[in-house]
């Protein structure tokens, strides 16, 4: 009988094994042996691969001759075993003259998987890009633990757990957790949902994330109740889920909103701070709030103007006309069309370190990158008959689009993650420090009280020395009529 190989998951099925062909009465002669081996080889059936990650668990594979009962949902992979199409026309001549039909017609078999592990063939477009969002997210230094010997270095790192239960976390807080958050969930649970495919769509995927921050914000904010009963450590959750609530609302803005089929039916409502409305205008109205913050914002680092340059230099065949000075000797009237010249190597200049007039804000940074692409479409837009002045222009006109969707998508997000991260930790700081020279300011006190409370004792003492002495004067034979009682 004939075998096939399955792959399923990266292993083999037990019963597996390579297709061989069955042995023939023409096998018998030694000669005939030699010609068949010649001219037909033994063949294997390829395997079917099958993505192990789309499935919680390794399927149990079932190989079938007729669809079961049980499987109307299930997902059915399709098998053609080799039959006579693999055999060459001499073999099938001497086939045709035996008795016997050897080789069997091609037959099909199918593997049925179970249906709550069956995953839909058409899966959604946007699931592996919200896949790397959740993986962006976790590998965040807010949700990954300090090192047993922190530095300075690792102060954004602040163990908050989100990827798993709360209640089996914290065992002793499930009681109350549980009477009060009404629909507990983790991002591990989400990242199952997704490869499971139990999420309906883009929309439901953003709420599942924001229901974890909003959670872990309900349960720790306490301020509205007793500000004297949220410790430290529940400030600082508060404070990190809201931030990593606004970044993964521009996350999720500007990677899944592109995979929104049409345009957005007339909803203008700017949601809440703990919802997030996927949409075109939402977006857009977000990176003009991130612009204008970005904009006034103060270089605090150069790793972003440098990051902002590379993105640019990156593309060498296009970049390449706008990296040096242009030469005057060989385009003489350069001058009198571009008043202010300026090239990509004048803007790095002044990203460096110890640079004499280094750039203050991102306004700056910006102004100059629209200053270089806008020379070079000044000077080249009258230059029709010219092929370079028009592939200058070309590229001129490509990098002045790709500018503004640059700085107003990636490169805010990015500055304004940073920004908003690096205020936690010097929050966090802050109450460290406050709380430590709180603690030096009562244990000052302490040390006063003591040192009063020593000095009470000794005028007790010296006024018990004076008493004593008067009575024993004042006595007729001078020897006193008893000792005053030491004051307690």
């Amino acid at each position: 009988k004939q075998k096939s190989a399955v792959k399923v998951s990266g292993k083999l099925s037990p019963k597996s094994a390579p297709l061989t062909r069955p042995r023939s009465p023409l096998m018998l002669n030694t000669q005939n042996q030699n010609k068949f081996n010649l001219k037909n080889k033994a063949s294997k059936v390829p395997p079917i691969k099958v993505d192990s990650a789309a499935f919680s668990q390794p399927p149990k594979v079932q190989i079938l001759n007729q669809e079961p009962e049980n499987a109307k949902n299930a997902l059915k992979i399709k098998i053609m075993l080799p039959g006579k199409r693999h055999l060459s026309k001499e073999e099938l001549e001497r086939r045709e003259s035996l008795s016997e039909n050897v080789y069997k017609p091609r037959v099909a078999m199918h593997i049925f998987l179970p249906a709550s592990e069956a995953i839909s063939r058409d899966r959604q477009p946007w699931v592996p890009t919200a896949e790397k969002l959740l993986e962006k997210l976790l590998a965040h230094d807010f949700l990954q633990p300090p090192p047993l010997g922190a530095t300075a270095s690792d102060r954004s790192k602040l163990g908050i757990i989100l990827h798993r239960p709360v209640a089996e976390e914290y065992p002793t807080l499930a009681a109350i957790y549980l009477s009060q958050i009404a629909e507990p969930m983790d991002l591990g649970t989400i990242q199952k949902m997704l490869k499971s495919g139990r999420i309906a769509g883009l929309q439901a995927f953003v709420d599942a994330v924001f229901l974890v921050f909003n959670n872990a914000i309900s349960f720790n904010d306490v301020s509205s109740k007793d500000a004297s009963t949220q410790d430290r450590t529940s400030m600082l959750i508060v404070e990190s889920c809201r931030t990593l609530r606004k970044i993964f609302r521009w996350w999720s803005l500007e990677a899944l909103v592109p995979f929104l089929e049409g345009k957005d039916k007339g909803n203008s409502e700017i949601p809440p701070p703990d919802k997030c409305l996927l949409s075109h205008a939402e977006r857009l109205r977000h990176r003009e709030l991130r612009v204008e913050e970005v904009m006034n914002m103060p270089i605090s680092s150069s790793h972003f103007p440098k990051k902002f340059i590379m993105h640019f230099k990156s593309q060498r065949a296009n970049i390449k006309y706008f990296i040096s000075p242009i030469d005057t000797t060989l385009l003489p009237d350069y001058t009198s069309v571009v008043h202010v010249p300026i090239c990509l190597s004048d803007i790095e200049a002044r990203v460096k370190p110890h640079c004499p007039r280094p750039y203050e804000s991102h306004r700056e940074l910006l102004e100059d990158m629209r200053l270089l692409f806008a020379n070079a479409i000044t000077y080249n837009s009258t230059k029709i008959h010219d092929e370079l002045s028009q592939e200058v222009l070309r590229c001129a006109k490509l990098f002045s689009e790709q500018l503004e969707e640059y700085f107003a998508s990636d490169y805010s997000v990015a500055v304004m993650e940073h920004t908003l991260a690096s205020r936690v930790v010097r929050n966090r700081a802050d109450r460290e420090a406050d709380i430590k020279l709180k603690k030096e300011r009562e244990d000052d006190m302490m040390m006063v009280e003591m040192e009063e409370e020593l000095v009470r004792e000794e005028r007790k003492f010296e006024e018990w020395e004076v008493m004593n002495e008067k009575r024993r004067k004042s006595s007729p034979d001078g020897a006193g009529g008893g000792s005053c009682r030491i004051p307690e």
